[in-house]
Formats: C-alpha cells, sequence, structure tokens
C-alpha cells in the first residue's frame, strides 16, 4: 500500500508527509497508521461512516459524460481546426445526456487536451480555460510539466494528442446530518487481545460513538462497518463533521 502512494507522490515530487491520510473502508482504518508510519504520515482523517465512504461519495456524484477525439497536431498548427472538434464533441455530449433525462439547462462542458512535448510518450491533460486556445494554455501546459516532474522546456515544441470534452449536471445534495461530539473521556467497552510490535497486549476496546477528547493508543475503536487500531504511538479524537483525527505523537 505505501509504495502505491509513493508512486502518486514521491515519484511527481510531493512528499507524502505533507499531507494527511484518508482511511475508509471496511478494513482501510484497520492499517492507516502502519502505512502512514512507514510514509511519515502524522495525521489520519477516518471519515464519518467510513465503511460506505465510497458508495456515499458516489452517490453525491454528478451526471457526466466523457467524449475524446484523437487530435494530433502540432501546438502552432493547430488553431485552425480545433474549434469545430470540440464544438463536434460538445453536440454529441449534449446528446448523451439528453438521452440520460437529465435537464440540459444544467448542463456545463468542460474541454482540456493531452499535449506534450514533441517527441515523448506521455501526456498531460491540461484544461482549456474559457474553450479559448492561445499562448495561456501552451503556459498552462508547461506549468503543469514543471510542478509534474520538476522541470519543463518552455521554449520546446508542443504537440496536442487528444482532445477531451466533458458534459457535466450537478445535482442538488442533501446535506449530511451531523452531531455534536461527546463531551468527557471515552470508556472502553471492553478489552481484546491484540499483537502489537510483536507482543500480545491487552487493549482497550472503544465505540466510535463515545470518542470525543482525545484517547490514546494503544485502543481499538469499533463500529457497526469498519474498524479503527491506534497504536501506542498514536491518539484518536472527534472533530467537525462527526469525523475522526488520529495523530502521531513526536518521536
Amino acid at each position: 500500500m505505501a509504495e502505491a502512494i509513493r508512486e502518486l507522490t514521491v515519484e511527481r515530487g510531493l512528499h507524502p508527509r505533507d499531507f494527511a491520510m484518508c482511511a475508509f473502508g471496511g478494513a482501510g482504518p484497520l492499517h492507516a497508521a502502519f502505512v502512514a508510519e512507514e510514509l511519515e504520515i502524522e495525521r489520519i482523517i477516518v471519515p464519518a461512516g467510513a465503511g460506505s465512504f465510497s458508495a456515499w461519495g458516489m452517490l453525491q456524484g454528478d451526471l457526466r459524460h466523457d467524449l475524446v477525439s484523437t487530435y494530433y497536431r502540432r501546438f502552432d498548427a493547430a488553431r485552425d481546426d480545433i474549434g469545430a472538434v470540440l464544438d463536434e464533441l460538445r453536440r454529441r455530449v449534449t446528446e448523451r445526456v439528453r438521452e440520460d433525462g437529465a435537464d440540459l439547462s444544467r448542463l456545463r462542458y468542460e474541454a482540456s487536451a493531452s499535449m506534450r512535448y514533441v517527441g515523448q510518450e506521455y501526456s498531460l491533460l491540461v484544461p482549456i480555460a474559457g474553450n479559448v486556445i492561445d499562448e495561456s494554455l501552451l503556459e498552462t501546459f508547461h506549468d503543469a510539466y514543471q510542478g509534474r516532474y520538476g522541470h519543463a522546456q518552455r521554449d520546446g515544441p508542443v504537440e496536442f494528442v487528444a482532445l477531451r470534452v466533458a458534459g457535466v449536471v450537478s445535482f442538488d445534495r442533501v446535506g449530511v446530518s451531523q452531531t455534536e461530539p461527546p463531551s468527557g473521556m471515552a470508556t472502553p467497552i471492553g478489552e481484546a487481545n491484540v499483537v502489537l510490535d510483536g507482543a500480545l497486549r491487552l487493549t482497550p476496546v472503544y465505540a466510535r460513538d463515545t470518542i470525543g477528547e482525545t484517547v490514546n493508543g494503544p485502543g481499538i475503536v469499533i463500529e457497526d462497518s469498519t474498524t479503527i487500531l491506534v497504536p501506542a504511538e498514536w491518539s484518536i479524537r472527534s472533530i467537525d463533521g462527526s469525523h475522526l483525527l488520529m495523530e502521531r505523537s513526536p518521536v
């Protein structure tokens, strides 16, 4: 798990320790602290309803259709016909949304282009602001390349690989109900034998809805859909939104 996170961060010039980890799912909070330690991450957020977090997120999503058209052109030779390609993609996206029965008055378009330096294999997806192809788009690509790889060839030739248009319809969302965190220190509801650092330890078990003020590990926090393991070097407390925050103690 740690290696997968490194591929998304360290290899792109980012260090995991600059971020907090979001641990969700039925098993994510069980392993989160150990993965975080390996990556030098010191803060973990366990969202409310962690076990159903992915399903909840899907229900909060917009209606979206994405269409792409291959478009191999040098940047300096692409401005004559690119508008016609984007218009055709918008027309096709609109038909897809109409077939879904969505309200077309709420439809918005998001245009982007896959771009790269001439001679390279991999491309970056760059938003086309205002659907305008000009020098600002070229600068956006250079900036994106700089952010991803740590350098850019601002005087190098650039080419398009593909054009994309997304049609997005946003829906009204019902807010998530929030409850005030309990006051006072949580009281264990039981104990369990757990192997931590190679040794068997009798570890207190807490119910999630009793976690308010900071509880120091080791401990186990249980709820209907997931289990949270808090090692000895970590603590856990409730924060806004009925979420939980785990923090690693300074070494």
